[in-house]
């Protein structure tokens, strides 16, 4: 985002790391806020957006007891890894506090305003803790006989809730470890478990 861009903001943001779920026509994904005001926020997102996109999110921070629940609309983007999307909120489902309130509340937690929203609760601070995963633990037994059989499992289970090509490739994937394994090769040839 170019700083003149930034020079055009009505309202100042507040640098937050708040979690939020993102909801698009596609599908819903995690992301994370860099920032967030009353009227947007910027968030670090896995997914390359679009400009014009509309969005429907979930903020949660460790500091509030609510989260905020907003729509909004894709303003502008930066390709990446990671990818960032500024992002203009278009307004709140009721009965949820606002973004206005919310972001004042933030702001209390932060020590940057006198008091929070009616509304919204600030819980006590906890020591910050940031859990970063670079991927999923390594199961305990990873000979090849116990892989194919966690994948020969999950494949038969996806054959059987009719999303057979999804649960032949797991299969397919599990023989590479256990050629000669005969349930596997039953399921596959159609001879295993009844679906129904």
């Amino acid at each position: 985002m170019t700083a003149h861009f930034a020079e055009l903001r009505r309202f100042a943001r507040l640098p937050s790391r708040c979690r939020v779920w993102v909801r698009d026509r596609y599908g819903v994904w995690d992301a994370f806020t860099e920032d967030v005001s009353p009227r947007g926020c910027g968030i670090v997102t896995p997914r390359q957006q679009t400009v014009g996109t509309l969005v429907r999110l979930t903020l949660l921070s460790d500091q509030l007891g609510e989260p905020l629940i907003v729509s909004g609309q894709i303003v502008w983007v930066e390709a990446g890894p990671p990818a960032r999307a500024g992002i203009s909120f278009t307004g709140s489902p009721a009965g949820v506090p606002g973004a206005g309130a919310w972001v004042r509340s933030l702001e209390a937690a932060a020590g940057r305003a006198a008091d929070a929203a009616p509304g919204v609760t600030v819980l006590d601070a906890a020591p910050a803790t940031l859990d970063i995963v670079i991927a999923p633990p390594e199961p305990e037994d990873a000979t090849p006989e116990a892989i194919a059989g966690r994948l020969a499992e999950r494949g038969e289970e996806l054959v059987r809730t009719g999303q057979r090509a999804a649960g032949e490739l797991l299969l397919r994937r599990a023989l590479r470890f256990t050629p000669d394994d005969a349930r596997i090769l039953a399921l596959l040839e159609g001879s295993g478990p009844d679906p129904g």
